[in-house]
């Protein structure tokens, strides 16, 4: 029968004046920090059944992991949408419910299918393109006029 593995534990406290750790006896430390012996028991052999130290796995951003390929998947067919389609401007006859259609069709894997407020959400804050025609009823002058208006700040400037 195999020996179990036979754990010595040391018990540390830090010096009010200083960092240096003080050893003490078990009784001393509980006291102290007023942990119950059985939840340091339990803390201790949890962490020594594994070898090593548990990775904390609370809090964070997993939900960016989740999404991660979904969301390469989306910017992939939108790059590769925007090549073929239309190199420069798109046609005034597309928008982005026809795009998140055709990246629902063509997607197989039922994994990569998202929501079309994701596929919007995503093509509005990675791309900076409008749909329609634009607009032509003011020249260039006029339009910068109006941003030197919008951003002087003293009533004497405007």
């Amino acid at each position: 029968m195999p020996e179990k593995n036979v754990v010595t534990v040391r018990y540390l406290v830090y010096k009010s004046s200083s960092q240096e750790q003080v050893p003490v006896c078990q009784k001393a430390f509980l006291n102290s920090l007023r942990l119950s012996k059985n939840l340091v028991h339990s803390v201790i052999s949890r962490n020594f059944k594994r070898g090593a130290m548990p990775v904390e796995r609370r809090g964070g951003d997993w939900t960016l992991k989740i999404y991660e390929e979904k969301k390469q998947s989306v910017l992939t067919f939108i790059k590769r949408f925007m090549k073929k389609n239309f190199p420069s401007v798109p046609s005034p006859d597309i928008n982005i419910r026809k795009m998140w259609k055709m990246y629902d069709a063509e997607m197989l894997n039922e994994k990569l299918k998202v929501k079309y407020s994701y596929f919007c959400h995503i093509f509005r804050t990675k791309f900076n393109i409008e749909f329609g025609s634009p607009s032509t009823d003011k020249c260039s002058t006029c339009i910068s006029l109006c941003e030197r208006i919008k951003s002087a700040t003293q009533s004497v400037e405007k």
